[in-house]
């Protein structure tokens, strides 16, 4: 939240001459909040594959327990 503050009063006061513009830059080029933020969904999206993969792999078997005990019954 600090950060976003400091831009916008560095961008209000841009008018005032460079040295404003120079802050603004500086800031934006140490901001690091994007790369976390893309890091973040990348872990998501890597757990949300595994997860993805785990139960299509139990999904199958569970449906091969449910056919087993359906054979197990007496056809009408």
């Amino acid at each position: 939240m600090l950060r976003t503050t400091m831009i916008l009063e560095a961008i209000a006061l841009e008018t005032t001459g460079p040295r404003n513009l120079r802050s603004l830059i500086r800031i934006l080029i140490n901001d690091e909040g994007g790369a976390t933020a893309i890091e973040y969904s990348l872990i998501v999206a890597a757990i949300a594959g595994v997860i993805i993969v785990v139960v299509l792999a139990i999904g199958t078997k569970v449906q091969g327990l449910y056919q087993q005990a359906d054979d197990g019954f007496p056809q009408p």
